[in-house]
């Protein structure tokens, strides 16, 4: 271990697990420094491992707007939930006020970006007010177990990946997939799929 982090890596690394165990004591690691809006709404599973500088927003105002009512904390309505065993590296950003579902066992590597949300459409309506003042559109987001997200990926409204995608560095994914996809490219789009045609 050493050998791998060094004295002062160690150090950091014991301070991480002091304050995971402390405050997340369902994880395995987070890192900080992490930040969190909304933290009733989230659920970051058992297991949950995060890099530094992690950002989850569960914007729950957002969701009363569109919604009408505000879920308890208590509920099992939970904004932004990860499965078993979820690792997302250095700088992930996920947002949502309506549902975004990360599977078990996903890996999601630095600087994914993860929404189920955005700032209106395209139509001239839309785009003659300024984007902040735009009314929020959002569609739930779900990424399937055992799915691994590569560096940089954006991941966008109503995206749903099933079981096992590989989703190459760079892409963003505007569109759903079926299980075992390997997609890549702006927009994303499938390379392969060896239980179907690509």
């Amino acid at each position: 271990m050493f050998s791998r982090y060094g004295l002062v890596g160690i150090l950091s690394l014991a301070v991480h697990l002091v304050f995971s165990k402390l405050l997340f004591p369902s994880c395995r690691l987070v890192r900080l420094p992490i930040f969190i809006r909304g933290r009733s709404w989230i659920d970051l599973g058992t297991g949950f491992t995060a890099g530094r500088a992690c950002r989850l927003d569960a914007w729950i105002h957002h969701y009363v707007a569109h919604h009408g009512c505000k879920p308890s904390p208590s509920s099992k309505h939970k904004l932004i939930r990860f499965g078993k065993n979820v690792e997302i590296g250095d700088y992930v950003h996920i947002a949502a006020v309506d549902s975004v579902q990360v599977g078990d066992n996903c890996l999601i590597a630095s600087r994914v970006y993860l929404t189920d949300h955005d700032h209106g459409d395209t139509s001239f309506s839309s785009l003659s007010i300024k984007p902040s003042c735009r009314p929020i559109v959002s569609i739930p987001v779900s990424i399937g177990e055992d799915c691994w997200i590569g560096q940089n990926v954006c991941i966008l409204k109503g995206v749903s990946l099933g079981k096992a995608c590989v989703v190459a560095a760079g892409a963003v994914v505007t569109k759903s997939f079926p299980p075992y996809s390997i997609i890549a490219g702006v927009p994303a789009r499938l390379i392969s799929n060896p239980i179907g045609p690509s």
